[in-house]
């Protein structure tokens, strides 16, 4: 078990559960390294500079190549995921080129396709397109294997493949599409659009512990909003990395903010000296956050590319469903 140190002292006293006694809890459950890609003066993208010294060569040299026919082959330099690693993808759904839309809707599999075609608000047509797209795109880069999916016994999808190594998680919600991809590890991300009209208190009192509502109630009306996106984007992406769906309750494990922590119930089979995060906000309207399942303490390092639809189109051909 985890030592509480000062959060057992706080106002937020996740100390008992039910009179069960202490929550088990990860005191640093936060990313150890995080690299994001931005463009130099010549247009070219690129690790920021101080990221560069701690880069492994295959991974910056494959972003430090220029966008261009030979950006496939820049990307077998990046193919391998290392122990600990999650490459992110977040792509901005808000400015939709048509010819793009049309290039990424063509990469689906039919059934993809058809489900793309039944929604009724093209809003959510447009990142359920994106988001699949951008998945396909993601594995492809990682595994020669043909990209075939099927569904744990909780409905979590997975890589239909034999020896399949490969953990993916995807979300989609108004005006961004996110993907996260690790090895052997299992990973979850989610990604919610900021409403401050929602109800906090009503969807809190329903799925968190305590301890969160306590966080929220303590908060100023400015920061109220904020904090529970960060709340439940935590919960939500640990939720899809264990992969059992509502069969685990939300209320037995618990996140505390600034700084991180992360506990869980007694009667929850979870370790959470296993588990890493990273959360952060995605522009002005998104919050979004990453759950990595670890083991002997190894770190999370994080590489987060962030684009747009046309610029998604641009990494590889749009493949045909056929060729995937």
């Amino acid at each position: 078990m985890g030592s509480l140190s000062g959060w057992a002292e706080s106002a937020l006293s996740l100390a008992t559960l039910g009179g069960r006694g202490l929550w088990s809890v990860n005191p640093r459950p936060v990313a150890d390294r995080l690299f994001c890609v931005h463009r130099d003066p010549c247009g070219r993208r690129c690790l920021r500079p101080e990221d560069q010294a701690h880069a492994r060569l295959g991974f910056r040299s494959a972003l430090m190549h220029p966008i261009r026919g030979a950006w496939k082959g820049a990307m077998e330099h990046a193919a391998e995921l290392f122990p600990g690693e999650v490459r992110l993808w977040t792509v901005s759904c808000d400015e939709v080129n048509p010819d793009a839309l049309a290039s990424l809707y063509a990469a689906l599999a039919q059934e993809e396709q058809a489900k793309a075609d039944r929604f009724h608000f093209a809003r959510d047509r447009i990142v359920y397109i994106v988001a699949h797209a951008m998945l396909r795109r993601l594995l492809t880069a990682h595994t020669a294997a043909p990209i075939r999916f099927c569904r744990n016994p909780w409905g979590k999808p997975e890589l239909d493949a034999p020896g399949n190594r490969l953990r993916f998680s995807l979300t989609h919600t108004r005006g961004l599409a996110a993907c996260a991809v690790a090895r052997d590890h299992d990973v979850g991300v989610d990604a919610e659009a900021l409403n401050a009209a929602v109800d906090t208190y009503a969807i809190a009192e329903s799925n968190f512990a305590p301890a969160e509502i306590a966080q929220l109630r303590a908060m100023s009306d400015a920061e109220r909003t904020i904090g529970f996106y960060r709340l439940w984007t935590l919960k939500e992406a640990f939720i899809k990395a264990v992969g059992g769906g509502l069969s685990m309750p939300l209320v037995q494990f618990a996140f505390t903010l600034d700084p991180l922590r992360f506990a869980c119930a007694p009667g929850l089979a979870i370790d959470p000296g296993t588990w890493r995060f990273h959360e952060q906000s995605v522009g002005r309207s998104h919050r979004l956050a990453v759950a990595l399942c670890v083991a002997g303490g190894a770190g999370l390092t994080l590489r987060h590319e962030s684009r747009d639809i046309p610029g998604l189109c641009r990494i590889f051909r749009a493949p045909a469903a056929s060729e995937v």
